[in-house]
């Protein structure tokens, strides 16, 4: 038995694409190994009859399985039982279909693990590259699959292949009226009065040299289309980051959205179980308290794992530097020559130190131009790789200052 799945909490891609290989491995059955997204929930019922019917994992003969076709998933922590068939003996096939690169831990016998904003838009390319046409019903799902993960091909992780692939879809007939009933959905009453508490509980973090927005949400019942609500929270207020904590019956459900590069949502959600792309990701928890899991967010924000710039991107590439030889007249000299308040002190090619202009002048004050420069350094400065986050290298200054270092260690950093 060939079996078809994808990662929990699917939605419109991964039907998309899941229907989309079917076409690939005709007779395999399709399974969802988790829940599905309530708007998708109510598409598949309103459209029982014309979708592939998708059994469920309990009514499954694991042992039955031969190969596993993996379609918008390629990280085993997303497939939910089914990922124990990884590690069955003797071993089952795998192939895998995904738009996640970055987060691929599954490697298959069939590898097609490209970067789009949607998998559904690397199940195009593949049925072109079959020579299998779909219907323009199949062509239309496969359209909501790549307007739904790329925004209407706005998101930023947005890329030509779904450009191309949305092109493919309507000359295959695909029904651009029924994307946009589907996937533009007015608010109810009841949306709008959560929309409204969400917007006054939001909170703003800032980490390293970006904005990120918190807010929290909690009900007694399971509240549908939360990422709706996150979706128009994002682009009300214009923000670059939101993550929403929602407590809803017995489990935290948190939901990210970004818009700038320095805030990979996926990788933030990654800490809690979760999963996505950098601007759009989602992650379900069982056990903490609203709170607890708002806490342990922001500390994953700023603390474990600090979003927003790195060292490389604040750094200084041109500077000027003296050597150890130099004198606290030369540095006076080289400081004014360039008008620079700091000078790295190199002694063949090592970093020995740096030397302010206020220790330059101090010692100019008591008369001491002929004084090795060294002589003002107390010592080399911490060293940072470029990639080290911002938070960090702002947290490792602070707390040199605290310390009373003397300006050398602190202001290097």
């Amino acid at each position: 038995m060939i079996l078809i799945t994808t990662h929990t909490n699917a939605d419109f891609d991964s039907l998309a694409s899941m229907a989309a290989a079917r076409l690939l491995y005709p007779g395999a059955k399709l399974v969802f190994p988790g829940a599905c997204e309530a708007l998708l929930r109510r598409y598949m019922e309103e459209h029982a009859g014309s979708l592939p019917e998708a059994v469920s994992v309990r009514d499954l003969d694991l042992a039955s399985v031969e190969r596993l076709v993996c379609v918008d998933v390629a990280d085993r922590a997303r497939l939910g039982e089914l990922a124990a068939l990884l590690d069955r003996t003797p071993p089952v096939a795998v192939d895998v279909f995904d738009h996640h690169p970055a987060q691929a831990d599954i490697r298959g016998e069939r590898n097609a693990v490209v970067e789009a904003g949607a998998c559904a838009s690397v199940m195009v390319k593949e049925l072109q590259a079959a020579g299998i046409f779909p219907d323009p019903g199949l062509a239309t799902l496969v359209l909501l699959g790549i307007y739904e993960d790329t925004g209407f091909l706005t998101f930023p992780t947005t890329r030509p292949v779904d450009l191309e692939a949305a092109r493919q879809c309507l000359l295959w007939g695909a029904d651009l009226t029924q994307v946009s009933r589907v996937l533009h959905r007015r608010l109810t009453e009841t949306q709008l009065r959560i929309l409204t508490r969400l917007v006054e509980r939001l909170e703003s973090v800032s980490v390293g040299g970006v904005t990120v927005h918190l807010t929290t949400f909690s009900s007694a019942e399971y509240v549908p289309d939360l990422s709706l609500l996150v979706h128009e929270i994002f682009n009300l207020e214009d923000l670059d980051a939101l993550f929403l904590v929602a407590h809803l019956e017995n489990r935290v459900h948190i939901i990210g959205r970004s818009r700038v590069p320095s805030v990979d949502a996926a990788r933030v959600l990654e800490a809690f179980g979760g999963g996505g792309h950098p601007s759009a990701a989602s992650a379900s928890l069982r056990g903490p308290t609203l709170d607890e899991a708002r806490r342990l967010l922001i500390e994953e924000i700023t603390t474990a794992h600090p979003v927003g710039l790195t060292a490389r991107e604040v750094m200084s590439r041109d500077f000027r530097s003296i050597g150890s030889g130099a004198t606290v007249q030369d540095a006076f000299q080289e400081m004014n020559r360039h008008r620079v308040n700091a000078l790295p002190v190199f002694k063949e090619g090592a970093l020995v130190g740096v030397v302010t202009r206020q220790e330059v002048d101090g010692a100019l004050h008591h008369r001491l131009p002929d004084q090795p420069v060294t002589a003002l350094v107390a010592a080399a400065p911490p060293l940072l790789p470029p990639g080290t986050p911002l938070e960090q290298v702002r947290r490792l200054a602070r707390s040199l200052r605290r310390g009373g270092n003397r300006g050398p260690a602190s202001r290097s950093s």
